[in-house]
């Protein structure tokens, strides 16, 4: 049989020990894959157990976070409803210590309002007591000058005046002596003046 004209050396019949090495290396590269494969077969549920703690403590934490935000609201919410509740009371008492002051000033107008009338119909009882002790006054005056006039006529006795604020003794009186007269706006005084002539008038 003839030889190619470049036979190239690896086309040249290869040593037995070749194919030995290539059996071995074949078992060697089979074996390192299936212990490869069984290695992370048996690391597979390390790892699962490690990506279920992970997901548990995921949970966990975004149950933690669920209720921190659950708490967080509601104690934002009861502050809510203190700072409400609060102004409610704050306003309430506003309106009280309004309705206070406003019954006070009604309390204070009332009483102020029957201290006048009471005020007013003690000047209006005063009034009516004066100008009745003025009438009577000067009706007891006038009879008493219409008494001694007709005495004094009849006995023809001519008396001095009574003070300086006349001529005569008929020129005094309560109503028209000067401010500086002890008869002046004293009826009292002048209708004892005249009793104390009368009775003088009568001893004689």
């Amino acid at each position: 049989m003839s030889q190619p004209l470049f036979a190239s050396p690896l086309t040249t019949e290869l040593p037995k020990c070749f194919g030995l090495m290539r059996i071995r290396r074949s078992c060697f590269i089979y074996n390192g894959v299936s212990f490869f494969i069984r290695e992370r077969q048996s690391q597979f549920p390390v790892y699962r157990r490690h990506f279920m703690d992970i997901e548990r403590e995921r949970v966990k934490e975004h149950r933690r976070y669920g209720n921190h935000l659950k708490r967080t609201a509601r104690i934002k919410n009861e502050k809510e409803q203190l700072r409400k509740a609060e102004e409610k009371k704050m306003e309430r008492q506003r309106q009280q210590e309004e309705e206070r002051k406003d019954m006070a000033e009604r309390e204070d107008l009332i009483l102020e309002r029957l201290r006048l009338d009471e005020e007013e119909a003690a000047e209006k009882v005063e009034r009516q007591e004066k100008t009745k002790s003025i009438k009577e006054s000067k009706w007891y005056i006038e009879a008493m000058q219409a008494l001694m006039k007709e005495k004094l006529e009849k006995d023809k006795v001519k008396l001095p005046p009574l003070c300086c604020c006349g001529d005569t003794f008929w020129d005094s009186h309560p109503y028209t002596c000067a401010n500086n007269c002890i008869f002046y706006n004293n009826p009292k005084a002048y209708a004892l003046a005249l009793q104390s002539v009368l009775l003088s008038c009568d001893l004689k």
